[in-house]
């Protein structure tokens, strides 16, 4: 399993455009990212599946509420990696999923994720029409920033809904957009990305539209729809 891992991560490490930053990325989790300073490589993981090995539990399912967002470094182009990852984000809510970083030209770097809520009880069969996985119920979106190569982040931002959006998240609020992949620097300056809706419950519909940020993350705007 961690030779799998290791290869994974090498794989990963490969595609990338070793001095390009804003440029293509991998469209797989967890994404890797070169740090310009200092010069190593971050990759954010879910650290679950090996915690609950060591907690006797059998296995790992599409959710849990104690899956956080971390981060391990490698100095050898991907060919090691440190043991002990280190923390990016712990969401008070719920378990967090599926990572994405961008780093900008500036050296900030953006990592995007979503969440999902355990709901003791008949709980979530309380909650309005939304996007449900048995008792978790989606918090939708939202984004931390670091400006010192992943040592400290802040946040979250939580973006806003994407228009006719409607799912519901577990605050019974319009569920914020979320990532389907990282994003992308243009030229201008802009970070563009491509996030997930649903415009129908019923059968579900998910749909991909554009968001787009002037100041790095910290406010979104709607671009563009399919």
């Amino acid at each position: 399993m961690k030779n799998g891992l290791e290869e994974a991560k090498r794989e990963l490490f490969r595609r990338l455009e070793a001095e390009t930053t804003g440029g293509p990325a991998p469209a797989s989790f967890p994404v890797v990212i070169r740090v310009k300073v200092p010069l190593i490589d971050i990759d954010p993981l879910q650290w679950l599946a090996g915690q609950k090995n060591k907690r006797g539990e059998a296995g790992t399912s599409h959710v849990d509420p104690n899956s956080y967002l971390v981060l391990v470094r490698s100095k050898d182009n991907g060919e090691s990696w440190t043991a002990e990852p280190e923390l990016i984000f712990a969401h008070p809510f719920g378990g967090s999923q599926d990572p994405c970083m961008t780093q900008l030209r500036d050296g900030a770097i953006v990592c995007s994720s979503y969440g999902w809520a355990l709901l003791r009880g008949d709980a979530a069969e309380k909650v309005p029409p939304t996007l449900r996985h048995g008792d978790f119920v989606f918090m939708g979106g939202y984004l931390v920033r670091s400006l010192d190569g992943g040592h400290s982040w802040t946040g979250p931002v939580i973006p806003p809904s994407v228009p006719g959006n409607e799912a519901k998240n577990v605050f019974r609020e319009p569920c914020p957009a979320y990532n389907r992949g990282p994003m992308w620097e243009g030229r201008d300056g802009s970070l563009y990305w491509a996030v997930a809706s649903q415009s129908r419950l019923e059968p579900r519909l998910t749909e991909v539209h554009l968001m787009a940020s002037k100041d790095a993350g910290l406010s979104w705007e709607y671009r563009q729809s399919p």
